[in-house]
């Protein structure tokens, strides 16, 4: 006879937070407004996001590979 075994489902928060930080902008100067998606969700900018070098919204470890 079959028995269900359950095993931990992961809750949907955990899903988007982890989603989250995969956001990036398309800003091309500053990320110092609203405007920008990663300030306006709390997030620092990444290297996936387009502002570069104009960026003042950046993660304190982050690392421009331009330098």
């Amino acid at each position: 006879m079959w028995e269900p075994v359950w095993t931990k489902l992961t809750s949907i928060w955990s899903i988007w937070t982890a989603c989250r930080e995969l956001e990036r902008c398309g800003c091309k100067s500053g990320c110092d407004s609203q405007r920008c998606s990663c300030r306006r969700t709390g997030l620092p900018c990444t290297l996936q996001c387009k502002c570069n070098n104009a960026c003042l919204n950046k993660s304190e470890n982050y690392e421009d590979p331009s330098e």
